[in-house]
């Protein structure tokens, strides 16, 4: 698997690339902003003590054509519409991204782990 992928360089005078834990950390700044979402894998939310890499609830795979595929596990306030707000975050991920990365495109999956 690749550890990032290569982003637009309108200057010509280099590669320019972004990686997958930078993916995550702009994804999970993005599902941050929308309300009654709480970041959480299923793990977390069955209340397992201890985490490792399989617990994260941000995973990110980036494909050899350039595209990056972004697994997301939240745990959506009780009350709240599920798919306005899957919704929501998939728009918030693909502006976020837009605006700081400008061009990768990407794909957002949603998983609920739970609503609380």
């Amino acid at each position: 698997m690749a550890d990032y992928i290569r982003i637009n360089n309108y200057s010509k005078l280099g590669e320019m690339g972004i990686s997958r834990q930078c993916i995550a950390a702009i994804t999970e700044k993005a599902v941050k902003n929308v309300p009654g979402v709480k970041l959480e894998s299923v793990k977390e939310a069955k209340g397992r003590k201890g985490k490792d890499k399989a617990d994260k609830p941000i995973k990110v795979y980036l494909r050899s054509n350039g595209k990056a595929d972004i697994y997301i596990e939240v745990a959506i306030k009780d009350g709240i519409d599920i798919g306005s707000t899957c919704l929501a975050i998939q728009k918030s991920v693909a502006d976020t991204m837009q605006m700081m990365v400008e061009t990768v495109p990407v794909s957002v999956n949603i998983k609920v782990s739970r609503v609380a």
